[in-house]
């Protein structure tokens, strides 16, 4: 029984999911979140260094963070995006329903908007160490 419970938790967290929710501060805002299932040891290997790419249309910001750090137990992915000066910071806060002993990592796609043209560093807090990346719309 135990054997299957945790099948059906590793089935359940690691399926692709696209995310709702999203933080708006002063019109900035994180849409259409979206990841992969979970990778790690038996595909790639587990810390893989994080890395970001971004890709910039209009007033849009299209990131992708490589190899982010998750509990296993996770179900969906929350970004929260919030605007002080010229810089963007972003958390990745993975939603747990139920938690689990092991960590993998998954890539997490999102698109920032609200953001007027200017040049602007990204701060993404949940890397280690955290990626500053510059941007310019």
């Amino acid at each position: 029984m135990a054997t299957v419970m945790v099948a059906f938790v590793f089935a359940v967290s690691c399926k692709k999911e696209t995310a709702t929710a999203t933080f708006s501060n002063e019109g900035l805002n994180a849409s259409n979140i979206s990841f992969t299932p979970c990778h790690g040891s038996y595909d790639k290997g587990f810390y893989n260094p994080d890395s970001v790419a971004v890709r910039c249309y209009g007033k849009t910001l299209f990131v992708t963070h490589f190899n982010l750090g998750v509990n296993c137990g996770w179900q969906d992915i929350d970004v929260r995006c919030r605007l002080s000066n010229d810089s963007v910071y972003i958390e990745e806060l993975e939603v747990i329903p139920l938690q689990a002993n092991c960590i993998c990592e998954t890539d997490n796609s999102f698109q920032i908007n609200g953001l007027a043209p200017g040049t602007y560093t990204l701060v993404f807090r949940q890397s280690y160490p955290t990626i500053y990346q510059r941007v310019t719309l």
